[in-house]
């Protein structure tokens, strides 16, 4: 459970990384990265909350 936590934490400060690169008007490809990488924390959390 604790392990899920931080991969929850991890993907929303990935998230809000990908806002303020939006909001810098970086390239969209970085933006891209950020959320993809994002979803997959999320989704790992989601994997190690099961397995509990």
């Amino acid at each position: 459970m604790t392990t899920a936590v931080v991969w929850f934490a991890v993907g929303g400060l990935l998230v809000g990384g990908a806002i303020a690169f939006a909001q810098q008007k970086k390239p969209v490809w970085t933006s891209i990265l950020l959320v993809i990488t994002a979803a997959l924390c999320v989704w790992w959390g989601v994997v190690n909350v099961q397995a509990a």
